[in-house]
């Protein structure tokens, strides 16, 4: 068996773009025993994975002296991988896969500091994310599969689906199967659909459709989900703050349609074919971080001023905001409901 060092510092969401590159490799029949080079964040998305035998954290944030990238360096180099992909295009990495002497390295062509790789892939900024990284694949001679999602593992094991169960018992009292999420947060304030106009959504699949809803989200995103459930007469589940990325994956497999801001909830969704609806305000498609296929929507509306940010920001530029207060909660429960009117594929 040949050793490969995968490699994917990103924010959370760009790692889970990262999951079908990631299952590629495990399933090209070449038995890659893989190390996982990541995040706190991520780790435990990526432990789990088919083929990954360890997973090396690397705090980016807290530890940014040369001394400390040496120290991972010598971790890495211990694993002893033959191969090294690199899903991330900084600069670090690219220095922290040269200083582990990974013989062959394999990165972006736009890449900082590029000539430290040993195969180069060209970037197609035209395409999504998820196919962008499938390509680095063409550097091992292995081939780029076309279709990526859902996901042949999706994660969950049986003890993380009886757990979701049980929360949605203990608020709804039975087990209801058809059940909505909402994703109403963010990392970037800008990147947050108001609170408001989640109310106006869960009460039209509440009393139109007759259908549950769930909020999903970190712990960051406790404030917001309160504030939307003052704002209803009826009761919903929270589950914000109370899943880990495991319970997550379990969490959107259960339901019938997600909606969602641009976040990690959105791609889990994406990556599990589950029918979702992308909220896109600051960013837009363009950047390549949004779902595709015919299980997708994206909502948004048209302005001069978008896209004002690569990943989103803490205050609107221009100050008012248009491009979240402006998308009306009519407009993305039709797209919802054309979604539920689809055959799951």
């Amino acid at each position: 068996m040949e050793r490969l060092l995968f490699l994917d510092t990103a924010y959370l969401g760009d790692c889970l773009l990262s999951l079908p590159l990631l299952e590629a490799l495990a399933q090209s029949g070449k038995n890659f025993e893989i190390g996982v080079v990541t995040t706190p964040l991520a780790q435990d998305l990526f432990a789990r994975r088919p083929g990954v035998v360890e997973v090396f954290v690397w705090d980016k944030r807290k530890d940014k002296t040369p001394w400390g990238l040496y120290k991972t360096a010598k971790r890495l180099e211990g694993f002893g991988a033959a191969l090294a992909v690199s899903a991330h295009k900084s600069a670090r990495s690219a220095v922290l896969l040269a200083l582990a002497r990974v013989p062959l390295r394999v990165g972006f062509s736009t890449a900082k500091l590029s000539f430290l790789y040993h195969a180069l892939v060209p970037e197609d900024t035209t395409l999504p994310v998820v196919k962008r990284k499938l390509r680095l694949l063409s550097a091992l001679g292995l081939p780029v599969p076309e279709r990526c999602v859902p996901l042949s593992d999706p994660g969950v094991d049986p003890a993380q689906k009886a757990r979701v169960q049980a929360m949605l018992v203990q608020v709804f009292g039975y087990l209801p199967f058809e059940l909505v999420g909402l994703a109403p947060g963010s990392v970037w304030q800008t990147k947050r659909w108001p609170a408001g106009h989640f109310i106006e959504l869960i009460k039209m699949f509440k009393v139109r459709l007759g259908m549950e809803c769930v909020l999903i989200g970190g712990q960051e995103d406790r404030t917001i989900a309160r504030e939307i459930q003052k704002g209803l007469p009826f009761p919903l589940a929270d589950f914000t703050g109370r899943t880990t990325i495991a319970d997550l994956f379990a969490a959107i497999q259960a339901l019938k349609l997600l909606v969602s801001n641009d976040s990690a909830p959105m791609h889990v969704a994406f990556l599990l074919g589950v029918p979702v609806v992308g909220i896109f305000g600051p960013t837009t498609a363009r950047f390549g971080f949004v779902p595709f296929g015919e299980n997708t929507r994206v909502a948004e509306i048209e302005l001069s001023c978008r896209p004002c940010a690569r990943h989103g920001g803490r205050h609107c530029p221009k100050g008012h905001f248009l491009c979240m207060r402006g998308l009306d909660p009519e407009k993305v429960f039709e797209m919802g409901g054309s979604l539920l009117a689809r055959p799951r594929q």
